[in-house]
């Protein structure tokens, strides 16, 4: 307000120098015709209406009446905090309502008459008149009297009415004396009246040889601004000149509701309210003061809170705005705790194409720095504004969606403390995008079965303004589905299901004017029904993790079986069956959890014969309750999980389960321990830091009546109190521990074992260790009762080249009671258990897991003295090739695969055959297939009635190809191989109408026909490009073999010996497959489209093609809905018309290697009808086969580079 007063004398001096009302005279005088008293007293409104009539001291005297009477609000010393200070500091220096205006603008003084009188009324530039009245000497001193009327001047930015008047006691080039008087002067600012009373006094002088300004001022005004009022009383003398500047300024100031507020300036530097330097000092109740220091950056406030005259706590405002208009209430701290608030800008927005009500809003944080506190001790916050109000509890760096929306104005600043000051960084302003309309759908049901008839609203709705009037309309949808045009769906959904899970879509679209349709909403329903899970199978595998693997009776059928895994994506459980261990049942899908698996561990969580089991993976633990359901996640985290032990630790008859879980998958990282309950996962018993914690277990190694949990790092907790209860001075183990009742006492003792060196004995009663031993290299501990005398023996198995050997613990001793080979590198998960059902202890183990050779599950019976090798040694399967069905037996169908490697890819192929319970017989070997053929067909290529096979029969790198029989491997017919061959695809098919399928294959980049019957050439054809796929048709008369090469589309026909090109198009197809794609009869094609490249984001597409003899003609292109990468397709048999497709794709986008992958029902426009549940493995090529069975239901054989699949 002072700086504005300033101001103003300035620009009315220039303007008064500069018009006809300013003159150069600088004579002193004084002021002429004194006034006439009038009979009564004069008001102090008729005085300053007839200011020519008065002395100064009687003006004076009259403003002053005016604004002290015109006060109504308190005089006492007002209660001073901070909010009052800052209040204050804008009234003095920094508010445009307590602008003066500008008085005297207009040219008065070229009005004069010859006796110095002034009466005229001016136009004002703007609109509005002022009126002035009284006289002014030679020398223009003298009063004069101004009315103002809706006066709106180049200078003044409001409109001005009212009365004033000034004594002009001198005016000259360089010198200035003048008093304005105001009564009732009112103006609208900002929606409010404004109403001005009393007097200023200025007086300022201009020294040209020294070129400096002085400036003294008094003011007694009073501002009535809506119900508020401000009265100043204040005393100014400014002093302006090159390297000499002081500024002093004292006085009170009244506010109408809070009182007196004493103020006055320290050794400030810098017009205000820019202070470089000094004090702002306000005095009321108590002193407070605000300290400049550093320029224009951070103001100081503190105060004295005790009134010893000395300041004591304090806060920082960030600058200037910050002080005049910041909102945030300062928090004081004691100034011996205070310190520089951090400098900081305002957050910035993080790109994204789509920003809208839908889209949660994120930002990132804007600069900061701090110059002395550091930056990680700073505390960062946001604070998001809606239509300028803050929004409540939203203090993150991301604004959830549908909080804001189109049309709001929404701003984000950044809040940073630290420990003392708070500092709000300028606002981010962000603009939010129309959202598009979309599908809104309700009283969906949460729980679907089969046969259930479902019904739904889908209606249309615009996330910015609710919902919309127009009904939506259906895309796509399985079966059975209907929709209304109120947008109510009825769906009787199916009865019969290929997986117990089936994710169905349900594909929307909202209709226009002209025809189209846009914004397509897919709603994924999923039905669980009661199916049993998909039949799957795989080789012996083996875990290469310690503990997964488990002896116990997981089915109820009072048999045992051993559970395990090959730590990667499988869980499976093996039975002992006519002298050897196989697959009884694998789990068919994908884990839920992400990250591999790292644990299996068999638990009984309702205390049945029926044992449950648990998967730890990197990210979860995952629990199968009954082998014909899928698994449901019990715990998930975004920690990496690393091992667990299970156990009733309060016998309430529920297990718990301790965890050991870290913030990456470095085995070495620093773990912590959480411990809950499994059906109260999301409570935390208990959670402890443990160091590089490896393996645990749950055992009784004292003399209380609970159990303990050990620590391989020497800690021992009681499950009780979870106290830790010993801390082991020396480790037990570096990586291993185990703990079994080895001395038949009743309380364990503890094992650990480093993985180099040391194996120790250690006693949890007396905190001491028993004995030691040396061993090279040790891979895995294990204890039980193997020989059942009532003590557990310690079993050890090594790493390397190594033995499997058994201890006892003889007077705290270990003595070795016998040892037996390991049967390949390094053994990993010791278990023991009755798993032949004998009635006796076997011990089971995995070996090669350490080496690039094959893996080995090995299995031993124990003596008292003594372990050996049981059953017979399984061949490894490296992974899996589908060949179709075959009759074998003469009895039923069987399903056959291919095993293109085997043994790890030190062996050669072999094919498999299996029923359709899972049991499976593998072939003697055919081939080293060292060239990576994969592909292999099965067929009854001579009508016998039983099956044959199409294979590649490689010879080291000779690719040769091979016609056998499936009951007994012998050869029918076979080519001599050749270094430069290499067997891709292989196909059966009648191709020249003899009645009998001739093998049609691709051998490198050349297509050839065989007739296996008669052992005869049928064509072949040599392309310049690598082929992608081929398939066999018969249209009419001519059969042809349309063939993908490269980026080109070949029609083949048979001429003699070779091929000839009936019709070439440009188009690649990574699949192609024969289809009835619309309602009449004829055949077409369906391909596949994908870029050559494997990671193009060119969406891949389905082209529908209309075959001729010579010709291809495109007849559907469709965009295939899906982020994922298509790997294989096959038709659905179960029409023969309007047919839709089976498409194998990943569950991720296309570049997320460690997806998995799983089968989708397409329809030819490209809309999802249903999706499996995630599958295990990687696709084979043209890993996926569908038929209709006897009944006309459908069936698939499905092969990955993990798993066998037969789906019905």
């Amino acid at each position: 307000m002072m700086y504005l007063s300033r101001f103003s004398v300035l620009v009315l001096f220039s303007l008064l120098a500069g018009c006809g009302g300013g003159g150069g005279s600088d004579s002193g005088g004084t002021v002429t015709n004194p006034p006439v008293q009038p009979p009564s007293p004069p008001t102090p409104t008729e005085m300053i209406a007839d200011a020519q009539a008065y002395s100064v001291t009687q003006l004076k005297t009259a403003a002053t009446s005016l604004a002290t009477s015109r006060y109504s609000g308190l005089r006492t010393m007002a209660n001073m905090d901070s909010e009052l200070a800052r209040q204050v500091f804008t009234y003095l220096f920094n508010d445009v309502t307590t602008e003066l205006p500008i008085i005297g603008e207009e040219d008065f003084v070229g009005q004069r008459d010859v006796s110095g009188n002034v009466n005229i009324t001016f136009s004002c530039f703007f609109g509005g008149s002022a009126q002035y009245s009284g006289t002014l000497d030679v020398n223009l001193k003298g009063n004069l009297s101004v009315t103002y009327s809706n006066c709106k001047q180049p200078n003044n930015n409001v409109a001005v009415s009212g009365k004033a008047a000034l004594t002009i006691n001198e005016i000259s080039e360089n010198n200035a004396d003048i008093i304005y008087y105001y009564d009732n002067l009112a103006w609208q600012l900002n929606g409010q009246q404004i109403r001005l009373n009393g007097y200023s006094e200025l007086k300022s002088t201009f020294s040209p040889n020294s070129d400096q300004y002085q400036l003294n001022s008094i003011q007694h005004v009073l501002f009535t601004i809506g119900n508020e009022q401000l009265l100043l009383e204040a005393d100014l003398a400014l002093v302006d000149g090159f390297q000499n500047f002081s500024l002093e300024l004292s006085g009170n100031l009244y506010v109408k509701d809070e009182g007196r507020i004493q103020f006055d300036l320290d050794d400030v530097a810098g017009f205000p309210p820019y202070f470089g330097e000094g004090t702002v000092n306000l005095l009321g109740n108590k002193a407070v003061a605000f300290e400049f220091e550093n320029g224009y950056s951070e103001v100081k406030y503190v105060e004295d809170t005790n009134g010893d005259e000395q300041f004591d706590v304090g806060a920082y405002y960030i600058n200037l705005d910050d002080l005049s208009y910041g909102t945030e209430t300062k928090t004081l701290v004691a100034l011996t705790l205070l310190s520089l608030p951090p400098n900081i800008s305002s957050p910035y927005l993080e790109y994204t194409e789509t920003l809208n009500t839908t889209t949660p809003v994120m930002v990132s944080e804007g600069y900061i720095s701090d110059p002395d506190t550091a930056l990680e001790d700073l505390d960062v916050s946001y604070r998001w504004y809606l239509n300028g109000e803050q929004i409540a509890e939203q203090f993150s760096n991301v604004l959830p969606a549908h909080i804001a929306v189109f049309g709001d104005e929404l701003e984000v600043s950044m809040v940073v403390f630290d420990g003392a000051t708070s500092v709000e960084s300028y606002r981010t302003f962000i603009t939010l995008q129309d959202a598009p309309a979309e599908i809104a759908i309700t009283n969906l049901p949460s729980n679907i079965r089969p046969g259930d008839a479902v019904q739904f609203v889908a209606s249309v709705s615009d996330p910015d303004v609710g919902e919309l009037s127009t009904a939506s309309s259906l895309i796509s949808s399985p079966s059975g589905v209907s929709i209304d045009e109120d947008g109510l769906v009825t769906w009787n959904v199916p009865t019969e299901f290929l997986f117990n899970i089936q994710n169905y879509e349900f594909t929307f679209g909202i209709p226009h004017e002209d025809g189209s349709v846009t914004d397509i909403t897919v709603i994924p329903v999923s039905v669980v029904s009661e199916n049993s899970l998909p039949l799957a199978r795989s080789g012996m595998e083996v875990p290469y993790r310690g503990k997964s693997m488990s002896v116990a009776d997981f089915d109820g059928d009072g048999l045992n079986e051993i559970l395990s895994t090959d730590n990667n994506k499988s869980v499976f459980l093996l039975e002992y069956r006519d002298g050897k261990y196989v697959q009884k049942w694998v789990y068919p899908y994908a884990l839920v959890s992400s990250g591999q698996i790292n644990q299996v561990v068999s638990v009984n969580l309702d205390n049945d014969q029926e044992h449950e089991i648990l998967v730890l993976t990197s990210n979860g633990i995952e629990l199968i309750d009954g082998l014909d359901k899928p698994a449901s996640n019990l715990y998930s985290t975004d920690s990496y999980l690393h091992f667990i032990a299970v156990a009733d630790v309060n016998n309430d008859g529920v297990p718990e389960i301790a965890v050991l879980q870290s913030d990456s998958d470095y085995q070495y990282d620093e773990k912590s321990l959480v411990v809950f309950s499994a059906d109260q996962p999301e409570s935390l018993l208990f959670e402890t830091s443990v160091d590089s914690a490896e393996q645990l277990v749950f055992a009784d190694v004292d003399e209380d009546v609970s159990l303990e949990l050990v620590i391989n790092n020497g800690l021992v907790y009681d499950v009780t109190t979870w106290e830790n209860q010993w801390f082991s001075g020396t480790a037990f183990g570096s990586s291993l521990v185990t703990a079994g009742d080895y001395n038949g006492d009743g309380i364990a003792e503890i094992i650990g074992a480093d993985i180099w060196g040391n194996i120790a004995a250690y006693s949890a009663v007396n905190r001491s260790q028993l004995d030691s031993m040396d061993n090279f290299n040790t891979c895995t501990l294990h204890s039980d009762d193997i020989n059942n005398d009532g003590e557990d023996e310690i079993i050890v198995g090594d790493c390397q080249w190594g033995n499997v050997t058994a201890y006892k613990l003889v007077n705290n001793s270990f003595s070795q009671i016998w040892q037996i080979d390991s049967q390949d590198h390094s053994a990993t998960s010791l278990v023991s258990g009755d798993s032949d059902n004998d009635g006796n202890i076997e011990l089971h183990w995995g070996s090669g897991t350490s080496h690039s050779g094959a893996n080995m599950f090995v299995s031993v019976d124990v003596t008292p003295n003594s372990a050996t090798l049981k059953g017979e040694r399984q061949v490894q399967l490296d992974s899996y090739s589908n060949a179709g069905w075959a009759v074998v037996s003469q009895i039923e169908e069987n399903a056959i695969f291919f095993i293109p490697s085997t043994e790890n890819g030190y062996d050669g192929s072999r094919y498999l055959v299996m029923d359709e319970i899972g049991d499976f017989t593998l072939s003697d070997p055919i081939s080293s297939n060292w060239d990576g053929s994969r592909s292999a067909v099965a067929t009854d290529f001579n009508n016998d009635g039983m099956g044959d096979i199409f294979v590649p029969s490689t010879d080291t790198y000779d690719g040769a190809l091979s016609a056998l029989q499936l009951s007994d491997g012998s050869v029918h017919w076979q080519i001599d191989g050749d270094f430069n061959s290499t067997i891709g695809l292989i196909k059966a098919y009648d191709l020249n109408g003899d009645g009998f399928d001739d093998a049609i294959y691709s051998d490198s980049s050349e297509i050839k026909a065989i007739d296996i019957e008669n052992q005869l050439v049928i064509s072949t054809y040599t392309f310049d490009s690598a082929i992608h796929d081929f398939t066999p048709v018969r249209i009419g008369d001519t059969a042809l073999v349309i063939v993908s090469a490269g980026e080109r589309l070949f029609l083949l026909a048979t001429n003699g010996s070779v091929f000839s090109e009936q019709a070439v198009i440009s188009q690649t197809c990574i699949r192609m497959e024969l289809i009835n794609a619309d309602s009449d009869a004829d055949i077409e094609l369906a391909c596949i489209q994908d870029d050559q490249y494997q990671y193009s984001e060119t969406p891949q597409s389905l082209v529908i093609f209309d075959l001729g003899v010579d010709e291809f003609t495109e007849v559907k292109r469709s965009a295939i809905n899906s982020l994922s990468r298509i790997t294989d397709f096959a038709v659905d048999p179960s029409k023969t018309a309007n047919q839709d497709l089976f498409i194998v794709t990943s569950t991720g986008d296309m570049y997320d290697y460690q997806a998995d992958f799983q089968i989708k029902k397409f329809n030819t426009d490209g809309h999802i009808i249903w999706s499996s549940p995630a599958l295990i493995g990687t696709p084979s090529h043209q890993g996926l086969k569908v038929r209709l069975d006897e009944s006309s239901n459908i069936e698939i054989l499905f092969a990955t580079s993990d798993m066998m699949y037969w789906i019905k």
